[in-house]
């Protein structure tokens, strides 16, 4: 992943940016990568013992908070912006 090594960078005389712009350009991403994980698992568990009458709404249904993290992490990309540029 890309966050890493500069995370890693953080603090020592390699750094190339800095804990606050870190926390600017990639808020909450650990968080979202480990909800997508969870969510990638719980999709491929249903799809193994899919059925012609299966569903998938429930999966999405018993995640329905973490799209506030996401609809944050997106009203924040325009903070991202002005980091980058």
């Amino acid at each position: 992943m890309y966050m890493l090594p500069i995370k890693a960078a953080m603090g020592t005389q390699n750094e190339i940016i800095s804990e606050e712009d870190y926390a600017k350009l990639f808020p909450n991403v650990e968080i979202i990568v480990n909800l997508n994980s969870e969510l990638l698992s719980a999709l491929q568990e249903r799809i193994e013992s899919w059925s012609p009458h299966q569903k998938i709404g429930d999966v999405f249904c018993k995640r329905v908070r973490t799209c506030i993290l996401y609809s944050y992490t997106l009203l924040t990309a325009c903070h991202c912006l002005g980091t980058i540029v």
